[in-house]
C-alpha cells in the first residue's frame, strides 16, 4: 500500500489494480490461515497439485510476481506524473527524479533485502 499512497502523492488520484492488498489481499490471507488450519502447517511443504513444487514455494514465487508488478507499475506512473509536470513547469519540488526516486528508495531497498532474507533456498529447507 505504500506504493499506491506515493503514486497518490504524485499522481492525485489512488488507482488499485483489480488484485490488490486492502481488498483481495486480506481475503487471500485470511483463506491461507483457513487452509492452515485445517490441514496443519504440513499443507505448506506438501507438493503442489501433484507436481514436486511445495505450495510454500509456489506462494512465495506468486508474491514476488504479483510484488514485483505492482512496484512497476507504481514506479511507472509516478515518473509519468514527474515528466507530465515537468513539461508544464520549470519549477522541480517534488516533481523531480531525483526527489521521486528517494521517496520510492527505502521500499526498494526493502524488498531487495526481505527477497535476501527470504531466499528461496531457505524457504526449500
Amino acid at each position: 500500500f505504500y506504493w499506491a499512497t506515493v503514486e497518490e502523492y504524485y499522481t492525485g488520484e489512488l488507482r488499485l489494480g483489480v488484485f490488490n492488498g486492502p481488498n483481495e489481499g486480506l481475503w487471500t490471507i485470511a483463506c491461507l490461515n483457513v487452509l492452515t488450519a485445517i490441514y496443519g502447517p504440513g499443507f505448506w511443504t506438501e507438493n503442489f497439485f501433484g507436481t514436486s513444487i511445495p505450495n510454500n514455494m509456489v506462494f512465495l514465487i506468486s508474491m514476488i510476481i504479483a510484488g514485483g508488478l505492482t512496484i512497476v507499475e507504481n514506479s511507472y506512473h509516478v515518473f509519468q506524473a514527474v515528466k507530465r509536470h515537468k513539461a508544464k513547469t520549470t519549477s522541480d519540488g517534488k516533481f523531480s527524479y531525483s526527489v521521486a526516486f528517494t521517496r520510492l528508495m527505502p521500499f526498494y531497498v526493502l524488498v531487495f533485502f526481505s527477497f535476501l532474507w527470504v531466499s528461496p533456498s531457505l524457504i526449500i529447507q
